[in-house]
């Protein structure tokens, strides 16, 4: 019976070896198999560590049971070995479960285009995208997703800033692609990388000269850059505001004043700032927070579009899942010491609807053409 018994446990410890070797082949040739660059991310090094372990438990097992070929008895160490491998599979389920959500939540975001009669009209909401930019165009970094994209015309030329999820640093840097037409973009460079993540750089003009708001949260600031050498220099002119982590900070001039929707890192509230002019000196609104335990209407979407008959703003629904779609809000009243808004459309503004943003779409960008017609950026998965 205990010889029966010694054969199982070398039986079971070649198999740990075995799936212990297969797990690490799959963790280093996963990105190639798929035909991405190849990096090892924190999941990866969570698979490749309780990896090691599981071999290091089958090798250790199989060699001390080898040697106890006549007086083989079941000793502690088997015991502390069954718990070490069974903590460890379930910790491998685990990691599975999590990188699986992450994997669903952030690596598939890319950017898609579009050219509309019209952006405040109802037919909106069914309008098609173009996949125009995903991580594989990247091609300075190493780019896990692209994301947050934010439209600005210069002399005819058209720029797309866009977050770059940097696969080394894990943060986000600021990415640049350029089109003549709205419809074929090329890919240039990365033209804003900080030592802390960026996202969401909206860029606009004021007294002659072209600025950037990009999310800083993680720096617990805003902060304005100033375009030196445009698009490719940007130099921080000041920080808005300080201690403070604001999400996806939106800039918009209105009724002689400047003013900033920011969300927060619960994506449950949102806050409204004032200043006489965008580097100045920026107020909270005595309204503040103007939305709060909402997550379903709160984290700002994109630039707050302004027509003779609309001030509108987005927002993102992460109610069920993060960036699960987005809405417009009517502004209906926008002072120093009120705010009230309303839901323009029934349904999302922004819906995935096609194979490459079915699952969420959580930013949509406008810029109104010389032509008459809307050029509109947007992001899925």
């Amino acid at each position: 019976m205990m010889q029966n018994l010694r054969s199982k446990i070398l039986l079971v410890s070649v198999a740990l070896v075995f799936l212990a070797i297969g797990i690490i082949g799959l963790v280093l040739t996963h990105d190639i198999l798929k035909g991405k660059a190849w990096h090892l991310g924190p999941f990866d090094w969570s698979f490749l560590l309780i990896s090691i372990l599981l071999m290091g438990i089958g090798i250790f097992n199989f060699l001390t049971t080898k040697k106890s070929e006549i007086t083989f008895k079941f000793t502690f160490q088997h015991y502390l070995s069954l718990g070490l491998v069974f903590i460890s599979l379930i910790a491998l389920i685990v990691i599975w479960k999590i990188n699986k959500k992450y994997v669903i939540q952030y690596n598939h975001w890319s950017i898609g285009i579009s050219i509309q009669n019209q952006v405040l009209d109802s037919t909106i909401t069914n309008a098609v995208y173009r996949q125009i930019l995903k991580a594989e165009d990247i091609t300075d970094v190493t780019a896990i997703f692209v994301a947050d994209p934010m439209l600005f015309e210069k002399e005819g030329t058209y720029y797309l800033f866009f977050e770059v999820l940097n696969a080394y640093s894990q943060q986000g840097d600021i990415g640049l692609a350029t089109s003549t037409n709205g419809l074929d973009w090329q890919y240039d460079r990365i033209v804003l990388d900080e030592a802390f993540h960026l996202s969401y750089p909206y860029v606009f003009r004021w007294k002659n000269n072209i600025y950037m708001v990009p999310e800083t949260a993680e720096d617990q600031s805003v902060r304005l850059y100033k375009a030196i050498d445009f698009p490719y220099k940007w130099q921080l002119e000041k920080k808005l505001l300080d201690h403070v982590e604001v999400v996806d900070p939106t800039l918009f001039e209105y009724d002689q004043h400047w003013w900033m929707f920011g969300g927060t890192l619960s994506n449950d509230e949102l806050n409204l700032y004032y200043a006489d002019q965008p580097n100045g000196t920026w107020n909270s609104h005595p309204q503040n927070p103007i939305i709060k335990g909402n997550k379903k209407y709160t984290r700002p979407a994109g630039n707050v579009i302004q027509t003779k008959e609309h001030l509108v703003r987005l927002a993102q629904d992460d109610a069920e899942y993060y960036g699960q779609q987005t809405w417009a809000f009517q502004i209906n009243q926008l002072t120093l010491t009120d705010y009230k808004e309303q839901l323009l459309f029934e349904k999302p503004i922004l819906k995935g609807n096609t194979h490459w943003n079915q699952i969420g779409m959580h930013t949509f960008s406008t810029l109104k053409m010389s032509n008459g017609l809307w050029l509109v950026a947007v992001d899925g998965f």
